[in-house]
C-alpha cells in the first residue's frame, strides 16, 4: 500500500508575459479511515492509536508552486517547488503539486477542493506629455503591456484595456477614431467635418489588468 503520492496539476498558468500576481490557494483535505473493519487493517494492532477508528490524525496534506519567467512553452527553467502560501507572486508561468502522506496504512486521505484563484491587480497608464498625433493614424505604445487573455486563461484578447482620448485643440466638427486596442498599445485618428485628417495633440488613459515585462 503506498504511504506517499504526488500529483502534479496538468496545466501550467502561463500569463503570456513576466507580471505581478496574487495566488490564493484552494485546498481542504481531511483524514479517513477507508473502513473501521478490524480485518481491513494492516499496521500491526501494537501501532493503532484508536481502536474503534474514530481519530485520523496520521495523514497530511501540502500544496507547493514553482516559477519561471521564461516561455513555458519553450523549455523553461523553473526555480525550486516552495510550499505553497497565500500572497504575491512575480513570474510568467507558474506550476502547482499537492503531496498527501500517510504514517498509517490504515489511514487515508480525501482532497475536497484542489487548485487556486490568480488575481491581478487594475491598472491605469497615462500618457506623461502631451502627444502630437501629426496628419496621419498616430500608433501609440503602452509603457508596459496589459494582460489581456490568453487561449487557455479567460480567452485571447478578452480583456482589452479601456482606452480614453482627451484631446487638446480640436476644432468643431472634429472627431477621432480609435482602433487596434491590443496588450500593446493602440492607434488613433482625427478628422474635420469635412473627414480630412488634420493635425491634433491629445492624451491618452488606459484601465486594465496586470504589468507584463
Amino acid at each position: 500500500m503506498l504511504t506517499s503520492a504526488e500529483y502534479q496539476f496538468a496545466n501550467t498558468l502561463d500569463l503570456g508575459g513576466v507580471s505581478a500576481l496574487e495566488l490564493t490557494r484552494r485546498f481542504i483535505t481531511r483524514g479517513i479511515y477507508p473502513t473501521d473493519l478490524i480485518d481491513s487493517r494492516t499496521a500491526n494492532i501494537d501501532s493503532w492509536d484508536e481502536f474503534d477508528g474514530d481519530e485520523v490524525d496520521q495523514v497530511n496534506a501540502k500544496l507547493y508552486v514553482r516559477k519561471t519567467d521564461d516561455d513555458p512553452s519553450s523549455s523553461p527553467t523553473y526555480g525550486i517547488w516552495n510550499e505553497f502560501a497565500n500572497g504575491s507572486f512575480k513570474g510568467r508561468g507558474f506550476q502547482f503539486k499537492a503531496e498527501l502522506e500517510s504514517s498509517n496504512t490504515s489511514q487515508n486521505i480525501l482532497v475536497d477542493e484542489l487548485g487556486y484563484v490568480a488575481q491581478l491587480d487594475r491598472r491605469t497608464e497615462q500618457s506623461e506629455a502631451v502627444i502630437a498625433r501629426g496628419t496621419g493614424s498616430k500608433a501609440v505604445t503602452f509603457t508596459n503591456p496589459f494582460f489581456v487573455g490568453t487561449s487557455s486563461i479567460l480567452g485571447s484578447n478578452t480583456k482589452l484595456p479601456a482606452v480614453g482620448i482627451t484631446a487638446q485643440n480640436m476644432q468643431s466638427g472634429d472627431y477621432f477614431t480609435l482602433s487596434g486596442v491590443s496588450a500593446t498599445g493602440f492607434n488613433v485618428a482625427f478628422f474635420n467635418s469635412s473627414n480630412s485628417g488634420v493635425d491634433r495633440n491629445f492624451n491618452y488613459s488606459a484601465v486594465g489588468f496586470g504589468k507584463l515585462d
